[in-house]
């Protein structure tokens, strides 16, 4: 797994199903690629932060993020 960093700026607007990007990555040794989302953990006072499941999803196989609910209020 790698974990990369990346500010995205979304509008509340956006209908579910709006296609956000597409993922690529390559293995060197030319293994199948699976690809996922994971919500972050974040702690406060040493007591882990329950996070909203992520209004997004990703097809595993190809790598593209879809907006899976609204982002209103979010």
């Amino acid at each position: 797994m790698i974990d990369v960093n990346q500010d995205w700026e979304l509008l509340d607007s956006w209908p579910v199903g709006t296609i956000l990007l597409t993922i690529h990555g390559e293995d060197p040794d030319q293994d199948e690629l699976i690809y996922g989302l994971e919500a972050k953990t974040h702690h406060y006072n040493g007591q882990p932060i329950v996070q909203k499941p992520l209004p997004f999803s990703i097809n595993n196989q190809t790598g593209t993020i879809f907006v899976n609910e609204t982002l209103k209020g979010r």
